[in-house]
């Protein structure tokens, strides 16, 4: 049986290409620069780590009210 694909799941994961794709310039292509590349994977780490706990929060079953 093919288990039904959540969108919402899908477009959420769909924000770490980015974030794949500066690890992959730090490591193999030397693009851009070290100080760049540091600020990018701070501040985008900690946005994503937002913005995917967000959408996947699941108020409704969690609450007991």
């Amino acid at each position: 049986m093919i288990k039904k694909i959540d969108l919402q799941y899908l477009l959420s994961y769909f924000g770490l290409i980015p974030f794949i794709l500066i690890i992959l310039d730090k490591f193999f292509f030397f693009q851009l620069k070290e100080e760049i590349i540091i600020n990018f994977l701070i501040y985008y780490t900690l946005l994503i780590t937002v913005f995917i706990g967000s959408i996947n929060w699941n108020f409704e079953k969690s609450y007991k009210g």
